[in-house]
Formats: C-alpha cells, structure tokens, sequence
C-alpha cells in the first residue's frame, strides 16, 4: 500500500476567525479556542492536528508539529477571549517559524 502525498504546507496562512469560530469555541484549551478551528478550516485536510500556545498555532503533521508564529494583535485578542469567552471576527496571517522550534 503506498503512503499518501504529503503536501507542503506553505510559508505563511490567512487565518480567519469567524463569528461560528468564536460561539463553538472555549475559553482558556488549546486545541478549541476560536483561533484552533479557524486554523483547522485554513489548513484544511493537510493537518492532524491544532493547538495554541502562546504565539503559536501548532499543526501536527505526518512528520512531526510544525510551529507558526500569530501576530501580536491575535495573541491579544486571544488572551480577551480567554478572560471574556467572547470577541469579535478577527483575521490575521500567521508565518511558519523557520526555527521549528515548538513552545510547548
């Protein structure tokens, strides 16, 4: 049985947080905060895995999590978000972090 094509994921993302995001999402986790869905539908099927630590959305892939770096605004918007579960649409471009190195 041959693997499936891996496709590259790309130097940077629109990540879009819509009003659905932001009612299905929950405070203070990292892998259902708005901005987690949100990524979940940018990067669509390429993806295992999501989480948000800090300034980092983590995609989890075949060969291992691959961090990108969230402009300070989202991180803002996301700490409001944890402390009033609720904010507004927000969209951001998120740029892989050439390190690799994952803030867990």
């Amino acid at each position: 049985m041959a693997l499936p094509e891996i496709t590259v994921l790309p130097d940077s993302i629109k990540i879009t947080v819509t009003e659905e995001h932001i009612k299905d999402g929950e405070p203070d986790t990292r892998e259902l905060c708005p901005i987690a869905w949100a990524a979940w539908d940018a990067f669509g099927q390429t993806i295992a895995a999501v989480w948000v630590i800090g300034n980092q959305i983590i995609v989890g892939r075949y060969e291992g999590p691959i961090p990108f770096i969230m402009p300070e605004e989202a991180v803002e918007w996301l700490f409001d978000f944890d402390d009033k579960g609720t904010g507004e649409p927000i969209e951001f471009i998120a740029v892989k972090d050439e390190t690799g190195i994952v803030r867990w």
